[in-house]
Formats: structure tokens, C-alpha cells, sequence
């Protein structure tokens, strides 16, 4: 990466924006562990209702925040739910 004195206005732009939109996913994680909505987790896996069972079963069973409380949630996933919920919330949910 050259630096930004040697580089042309419409190239920083376009750094700014490429680095803006790796960021956007991240930013809606965020949003969405500080603001998850209710039944989030039916709309996730709305496709097998025995893991949504034990999934809302487990998030009730933490004490703490709601925050906290999703993030230790999140962490005790296996990794292909972890990717299953980062992909819904890439797909529906939007900070405002």
C-alpha cells in the first residue's frame, strides 16, 4: 500500500470505502449482540426446532446482561452454527 501523499484523491476514496465495507459486518455484529432482537434464535434455526429448543434453553439458562449473555452464547457454539448466525445477521440485520 503506497502511502496517502503519494496517491491520487479518487484512490484514498476508494481505500475508505473497501475498509468501510469490511468493517460493516463487524459493525452489525456488534449492534446485533447489543440489540438482538426477541425469538431471534427461532429465526436463525427456524429450520430445526429441537436445536432451537436447546439454543434458547441455554441462553436462558445464563445469568448476567443480555449482551454478556449473547456473547457467551456465541462462544459455545460449534462453528458451523457461529457461521450460520454471522451469515443471518450479514442477511438481516441492519443497524439503524
Amino acid at each position: 500500500m503506497r502511502a496517502y501523499a503519494e496517491m491520487k484523491t479518487g484512490e484514498i476514496l476508494d481505500q475508505l470505502k473497501d475498509a468501510n465495507d469490511n468493517h460493516t459486518s463487524t459493525i452489525n455484529f456488534m449492534y446485533f449482540a447489543y440489540n438482538y432482537p426477541p425469538n431471534w434464535i427461532y429465526k436463525v434455526w427456524r429450520d430445526d426446532t429441537n436445536l432451537c429448543n436447546h439454543l434458547l434453553a441455554k441462553m436462558r439458562g445464563y445469568s448476567g446482561n443480555g449482551t454478556e449473555n449473547f456473547f457467551k452464547f456465541f462462544m459455545e457454539l460449534s462453528d458451523n452454527n457461529k457461521a450460520r448466525l454471522c451469515n443471518w445477521i450479514e442477511a438481516n440485520y441492519k443497524h439503524q
